[in-house]
């Protein structure tokens, strides 16, 4: 488990990074502790994670390959190519969720992921936003 160290003028997170491999985990605490620390490392850490066909900071936009926003790129290629791109665009959103889920440690926050996820496969909207 993550827990924080105080110093003056300085916050030091001591976690497993073996574990919370993106960032620190957030715990539900509002306001700085996810605007200002969470949500920034979280996006940064999710821009170094990608497979041959996107991020996974694009993915969370609904800006990959088979996005669901508009003007995100169809899939795209010949008949082998285009299933390889659709498998590539469900396992990161397996990822995603599953990366989501691991580093929200709050249950409350986790049913509220749940949710937005359905509305993302029934899609509605790219995950990023069903959620803030």
């Amino acid at each position: 488990l993550a827990h924080e160290v105080r110093f003056p003028a300085l916050t030091i997170l001591l976690y497993n990074a073996r574990v919370y491999n993106i960032c620190a985990p957030w715990h539900g605490r509002r306001g700085d502790a996810f605007m200002r620390v969470f949500a920034p490392a979280f996006l940064n850490g999710l821009e170094g994670q990608t497979d041959k066909c996107s991020k996974l900071h694009s993915h969370l936009d609904g800006l990959d390959p088979g996005g669901n926003v508009a003007g995100a790129p169809a899939h795209a290629g010949n008949a082998n190519a285009l299933r390889e791109s659709q498998l590539a665009y469900t396992n990161r959103a397996s990822m995603v969720k599953s990366i989501i889920v691991k580093h929200i440690t709050a249950p409350t926050v986790k049913q509220v992921i749940d949710a937005a996820c359905e509305a993302v496969v029934a899609g509605v909207a790219p995950l990023l936003y069903t959620l803030l």
